[in-house]
């Protein structure tokens, strides 16, 4: 699919049959929901969101959200526009993807469920305001990734897709509509083993601005303190951690570091770090500085960079050995012999933002590690709440893609699968007393090895049970068998027995009056077919 260029901004707007909801979740019944969600837009019914009154949490505060096991469908829907006066409805042709985000808000900020080529990673803070996708975000800050025969899986944010759709109730304007199914099931994952990876690989241990470690909600404003990282030939902490990442963890300073691709968006931010020897100007406005009036610091008869600096075998092992042992929040001084003391290094937001990126990517390549061995809920029923955020991905005049975030949807939580309050009632049809005596067995059937069979076969009464616990029952035949059983009579011997145990464990429980409710039916009534 190749989208047409948006010439304008794109603008999230609430939903005109919404009643002021940023994004409006739907709950169907049927399995048909697209189009009966289809024909309820068109209509707007003041009862299509009527369900947040029924499904509640306990406090009766936050919605709840019944799972598939209930038999219950949930949508999500978003409406965008062009941002001009009057917000008129952008073209479906327009959009090159669109998608959205479950995020869970927990006591230390909200957090996002990430792949790592693939894998799921679990629970992870991340950064609210940029792409989901860790090789689109490098793109957006124009590094090129290298081609390369088959791209590894996908890292990043867990996206799922959202369609859009131009719709026209009767008699009103056009809305462009984006819309998708909400998955919520029962899905389990096995988290990575809490050794397979360093927590310095993780840019998000790293200090700011170079990770987000005490900054679970994403980047905080920029400031000259984090723009300014050499200084008087002294690396300050946030590169300082960097560096020991990049030169002890990846070994950037071996001469074949440059050369691998799990490296190269690494080096393509680097390179475009250039070390000066003037002192910094005054922190304006990055579009209103002007870079070209700076004088880079030239060595070897070119500009030095910082990705020209770590690749330097000799800096990376005087640099590296110095860092193994110090604090890892305290500043480094670098060799005189390669960064003077009247070099300065500034490095913009984007770069930084860049780098945060081009870690992600990194550690998708070291992390090669087992995952853990007992699989985890995905989505834990209780108290953990919930919120969806939209996107749209559309594609700038320049050819250039730009990504637009939604606001976040209601908070909601997840109904357990006994829930009682989410729980439909299901009608099945028992078979007739007559329907056990007609016919073959066929139906369940059991391939039995020649002892199990023979064991079987032995159970005829007491005594011969008797028999075969003590192991005194004759040899027989020794043969293998497929024995088949018949449907309705394994269905009524289980309502038989699960009546009697309910009416035994009734004189504990005293249960009995919420285990069953009996009606009468009608003489000329049919079950639903199934």
């Amino acid at each position: 699919m190749v989208a047409v260029p948006a010439e304008h901004d794109v603008a999230f707007l609430k939903p005109w049959y919404a009643a002021g909801r940023d994004v409006a979740l739907h709950r169907y019944f049927d399995a048909d929901f697209v189009d009966r969600f289809n024909n309820d837009v068109l209509d707007a019914s003041p009862d299509l969101l009527r369900w947040e009154q029924e499904d509640r949490d306990s406090t009766g505060t936050v919605l709840k959200l019944r799972r598939p096991v209930h038999r219950t469908f949930h949508l999500v829907a978003a409406e965008i526009a062009c941002r001009l006066p009057g917000s008129p409805a952008l073209g479906p042709e327009k959009v090159a993807s669109a998608g959205f985000v479950v995020r869970s808000r927990q006591k230390d900020g909200i957090k996002g469920f990430r792949l790592v080529r693939g894998r799921p990673a679990g629970w992870q803070a991340i950064d609210e305001s940029a792409d989901p996708d860790a090789s689109r975000q490098l793109q957006s800050y124009g590094v090129k990734l290298p081609a390369v025969p088959a791209r590894p899986g996908y890292t990043g944010e867990e996206t799922y897709p959202l369609h859009a759709g131009l719709v026209q109730p009767q008699g009103g304007r056009a809305h462009t509509l984006l819309f998708g199914y909400l998955p919520i099931g029962g899905e389990e994952y096995a988290p990575p083993i809490a050794t397979a990876t360093n927590a310095g690989d993780m840019p998000e241990e790293l200090p700011w601005p170079f990770g987000l470690l005490n900054h679970p909600n994403g980047p905080p404003p920029w400031t000259i303190a984090a723009e300014q990282q050499v200084m008087q030939g002294e690396a300050r902490s946030p590169l300082a951690a960097l560096l020991r990442v990049l030169l002890n963890r990846y070994r950037l300073g071996d001469p074949a570091a440059r050369q691998s691709t799990d490296n190269a968006a690494i080096f393509a931010i680097l390179d475009r770090l250039t070390f000066h020897i003037d002192p910094p100007f005054p922190f304006v406005a990055p579009d209103l500085r002007d870079w070209a009036a700076r004088t880079p610091f030239v060595a070897n008869g070119a500009p030095l960079t910082l990705g020209e600096l770590v690749a330097n075998a000799d800096f990376a092992s005087t640099v590296g050995a110095a860092m193994t042992n110090a604090d890892p929040a305290s500043a480094v001084q670098l060799p005189a012999g390669f960064v003077p003391a009247d070099v300065s290094l500034l490095i913009g937001e984007t770069d930084a933002a860049a780098l945060r990126s081009a870690l992600q990517l990194r550690l998708a390549g070291a992390w090669t590690a087992a995952v853990g061995q007992f699989p985890v809920p995905k989505y834990p029923p209780g108290d953990t709440q919930f919120m969806v955020r939209p996107f749209v991905r559309t594609i700038r005049p320049d050819g250039c893609e730009r990504i637009t975030w939604g606001n976040y949807s209601a908070p909601f939580v997840l109904a357990t699968s006994f829930d009682p309050d989410a729980t439909r009632p299901v009608l099945i049809q028992m078979p007739e007393l007559d329907d056990a005596k007609r016919g073959m067995a066929r139906g369940a059937a059991f391939a039995m090895p020649p002892k199990l069979a023979g064991l079987v076969n032995s159970l005829t009464g007491k005594q011969s049970v008797q028999d075969t616990i003590d192991g005194n029952q004759p040899p027989g035949l020794q043969l293998g068998m497929i024995c088949s059983f018949s449907i309705p009579i394994i269905t009524i011997c289980a309502m038989i027995i699960l009546s009697v145990i309910i009416n035994l464990l009734n004189i504990v429980f005293f249960w009995l009056p919420f285990v069953k409710i009996c009606l009468p039916l009608p003489k000329n009534f049919k079950a639903p077919s199934p």
